[in-house]
């Protein structure tokens, strides 16, 4: 490679490098994990359930999922069994 030197070489190699960084934490940044006592709710752009119909929300209980921003919202709710009651 004739107009390439290793000083524009290493500029380009620190350039696609921080891209991957700033990538990898994007990616991460997205992602919500719910402890067993609480429950994680997800709430705006949803899947589709089996008949094709799309769904309000979902529902993670203890478990973990990625949230897009701008596209969903997301809340918790504290969830214990002591709180239960059977009537």
């Amino acid at each position: 490679m004739e107009g390439l030197d290793l000083s524009s070489l290493l500029i380009v190699a620190g350039i696609l490098v921080v891209v991957i960084i700033i990538t990898i934490i994007a990616v991460l940044s997205r992602y919500r994990k719910c402890p067993p006592d609480k429950i994680l709710i997800i709430y705006g752009k949803s899947s589709k359930d089996k008949e094709g119909n799309k769904k309000p929300s979902k529902v993670i209980h203890g478990g973990s999922t990625f949230v897009w921003p701008y596209f969903q919202g997301y809340t918790t709710l504290y969830f214990s069994y002591n709180h239960l009651r059977a009537h």
